[in-house]
């Protein structure tokens, strides 16, 4: 598989830093990135970008960002611009997540933060 091989490469896996905003008083993003191959050398991948905590709720963007080269060159994954902002990564959703749900990963009725993420990288690969 394409995307396979270059994101591993011949020396092993290679870092790539895929958020392109603040994480504001959060600090920090959702542990989950769920990347899911396309055509040819295209890679997708999406995460939840944390905004800040507000009041035992993290305030979330579902954020998808594509490579068209496999994950090389000197800016991965930013060929996904979002118009809103103009920065790589196209924000699709606007969480408020209980903070209390966002490490748990039962939550009665709603799929887990890993299979939400890689469905939205599968939408956005069809939407390409």
């Amino acid at each position: 598989m394409a995307a396979k091989r270059a994101l591993l490469g011949p020396g092993g896996f290679r870092q790539s830093r895929i958020e392109a905003r603040d994480t504001g008083g959060a600090r920090q993003d959702g542990p989950a990135v769920r990347p899911a191959p396309g055509a040819g050398e295209t890679v997708y991948a999406a995460f939840l970008g944390w905004r800040d905590f507000r009041d035992g709720v993290a305030v979330a963007d579902v954020v998808v960002v594509r490579d068209d080269h496999g994950g090389r060159g000197p800016r991965p994954f930013s060929d996904l611009v979002d118009p809103g902002d103009g920065l790589p990564g196209r924000r699709v959703v606007d969480l408020h997540i209980p903070k209390t749900l966002v490490f748990s990963p039962l939550v009665p009725g709603l799929p887990d933060v890993e299979t939400l993420l890689a469905a939205l990288a599968r939408v956005a690969e069809e939407g390409q």
